[in-house]
């Protein structure tokens, strides 16, 4: 039994959420967490196998789907096991315990005589008829987990731990894993016009100029601040918003010096100081150690192109994209777009493919 339920549970409290048992022999297992190079799909799987009693075969991971999985918010920070493999292996202990209270009402025995192989029921050790497949559909899967199973001990582990294959492998080494290896149909590539800064504000963008710049097809499309290029083809748009610059006025941009990168141009500027502890029974006390170190500024930014696929159809929007948060994907682009979040579905596509 959990002392507390995991909180990414309580946000995502039903069962549906997390698990389905749909295909025979097989479970689909959730997850709110993405695939970005750490192997954390095949780490979330073994822990689903463990606690179900069945092979990595039998997982069917669902990786960053906000039409299907939980809101687990953003995959940063090495929190994935601890916040998502937490749920997980709770929501599978509870939905095991579940399971074998169904299967114990069909055998006519006590759970206590029953164990999982494979998610075969075995009674006594010994072969049933009944599995998980046999009794999931008596269960209703809308209901909130509890966090009373109690979870198998570290000690018994048999997947959980053990080197496996990362599921995610062998789609990159084939050049199969991105969105930039994907080209639908009629898929309309595009490219924007970058802000010289957060507060620039465009004053004027020579149109003209830029379609007598740039040979081939394209549209082009304005909102304040935002242009954005499409058309049929990608080389098309690349030279378009590579000419474009020069064609665009911008208000109210900041200029830099290069020496604002120095560290010294950096301890001359107004500070906000803070102590903590007491320093003048510290500095009485004990040894002082001073040190100055310094680096250049490092942005926390995309070392790759961003790369997004959407679809507009029968009112409702589709996005396929690489980011880290699904569901705050949805929300955001709900709310630029002007639609209901309903009308919103955010896929992650990356390690395993487009799901």
């Amino acid at each position: 039994m959990f002392n507390s339920l995991p909180n990414n549970i309580i946000l995502n409290p039903r069962f549906e959420t997390w698990l389905n048992f749909e295909t025979r022999g097989k479970v689909r297992v959730a997850t709110g967490k993405v695939e970005i190079g750490q192997g954390i799909t095949t780490a979330l799987s073994q822990i689903a196998a463990e606690e179900l009693d069945l092979t990595l075969d039998q997982i069917t991971m669902l990786s960053g789907r906000s039409d299907l999985g939980p809101n687990e918010r953003y995959t940063s920070s090495s929190l994935s096991v601890m916040d998502s493999g937490a749920a997980i292996r709770a929501i599978c202990a509870d939905a095991r315990s579940l399971l074998l209270a169904r299967a114990a009402l069909r055998l006519n025995c006590a759970v206590g005589q029953l164990s999982v192989d494979k998610g075969r029921i075995l009674i006594d050790g010994g072969e049933s008829d009944v599995t998980y497949w046999t009794v999931a559909d008596e269960i209703d899967w809308s209901q909130e987990a509890t966090g009373e199973a109690i979870a198998k001990a570290p000690e018994t582990y048999k997947i959980v731990g053990s080197d496996v294959p990362r599921a995610d492998l062998e789609a990159k080494v084939r050049g199969g894993s991105f969105i930039h290896d994907w080209l639908p149909d009629g898929v309309l590539h595009a490219r924007i016009l970058r802000q010289p800064g957060r507060d620039a504000v465009l004053h004027s963008f020579d149109e003209a100029a830029v379609r007598l710049a740039v040979t081939g097809d394209f549209n082009i499309h304005r909102r304040d601040n935002f242009i954005a290029f499409l058309s049929e083809e990608e080389l098309t748009v690349e030279l378009t918003s590579e000419v474009a610059v020069s064609h665009a006025i911008w208000n109210g941009v900041k200029e830099f010096d290069p020496i604002q990168q120095e560290a010294n141009w950096l301890r001359q500027q107004p500070s906000i100081d803070k102590t903590h502890g007491d320093v003048v029974a510290a500095n009485a006390t004990g040894e002082v150690i001073r040190a100055t170190f310094s680096r250049a500024y490092v942005a926390h930014a995309s070392i790759a192109p961003s790369c997004a696929l959407a679809r507009f159809e029968n009112e409702h929007l589709t996005v396929w994209s690489h980011g880290q948060g699904m569901h705050p994907l949805r929300q955001n682009i709900a709310s630029v777009v002007g639609l209901p979040e309903s009308d919103v579905t955010a896929l992650h596509m990356f390690g395993a493919g487009c799901y």
